[in-house]
């Protein structure tokens, strides 16, 4: 199990956070999940691809109110079988939930008939449906950071709590950010824009290196195509100024026209 998910499992196993991502999620923010009918379950079930193993649900919740139980898998990288593992996680539930319902039954002797043992289940039982959502936090990369500028210009970015604005940035793998954070105590919102005005100023700065670079190209072939045009020889040239192949050329053909001109007189 990787860090992120030591972090993350804690931070949405909080009924508040797992409600509110889950009616974003699933019921178009409707407020259908309310966290004081949330109960959260512990479950482990035998791993199908180790005998003897276990595997365990990452968090499930049980809505007492609609009963169902919500799931949630954290993933940081791409997994090409998580819909069999959500699957399997899925029957791992219903099973675990027949195996209780039946020991409780027979434990109070109150089944009624051999179907009923048969079945493991009373006519009148019921298994909590199971509904897994997949939430995958990996490493991808913003295409731009405008995106990100415009996110945390909105109203509702500007009031999130610590511990929701450290597993956002946690998430944006900008270490830079993480480190305002962090060593200068400072928010998410106020430490993404400090970080964005450095950016631009940084920026600035290597425009003008870049644009003194190309200052000193442009007197270095201007030196050279006037040396081509003296009628020297090429090599002389590049030793003399350490110009490259590519400056030569690009002086070469500036001063071509001259030299045919001379030619033809």
């Amino acid at each position: 199990m990787g860090k992120k998910d030591i972090a993350d499992k804690p931070y949405f196993s909080d009924c508040e956070r797992f409600a509110e991502l889950m009616n974003a999620a699933l019921y178009h923010r409707e407020g259908i999940l309310r966290a004081e009918n949330l109960i959260l379950k512990r479950r482990k079930y035998p791993a199908l691809a180790n005998a003897g193993g276990e595997t365990e649900r990452d968090v499930l919740m049980l809505d007492t109110r609609q009963n169902i139980c919500y799931g949630i898998e954290i993933e940081t990288e791409s997994d090409y079988g998580m819909p069999r593992r959500v699957m399997v996680y899925d029957a791992c539930e219903y099973e675990y939930q027949m195996r209780e319902t039946d020991r409780v039954h027979r434990e109070r002797r109150e089944y009624r008939s051999y179907r009923e043992k048969k079945s493991r289940m009373r006519a009148d039982d019921f298994l909590c449906p199971t509904v897994t959502l997949v939430l995958y936090l990996g490493e991808g990369h913003w295409e731009r950071w405008r995106k990100l500028e415009m996110l945390f210009q909105a109203e509702r970015f500007q009031h999130l709590s610590p511990e929701t604005e450290r597993v956002i940035a946690r998430h944006l793998h900008v270490a830079r950010l993480i480190h305002k954070m962090e060593e200068e105590e400072l928010p998410m919102c106020k430490a993404f824009n400090e970080l964005m005005e450095e950016k631009r100023r940084e920026g600035k700065r290597e425009g003008k290196r870049e644009g003194k670079r190309e200052g000193k190209r442009e007197e270095k072939i201007r030196i050279v195509r006037q040396m081509l045009r003296e009628g020297l020889d090429e090599t002389f040239i590049c030793r003399m100024t350490k110009c490259t192949r590519e400056e030569l050329a690009a002086a070469g053909k500036s001063a071509a026209p001259l030299q045919a001109m001379r030619h033809q007189t």
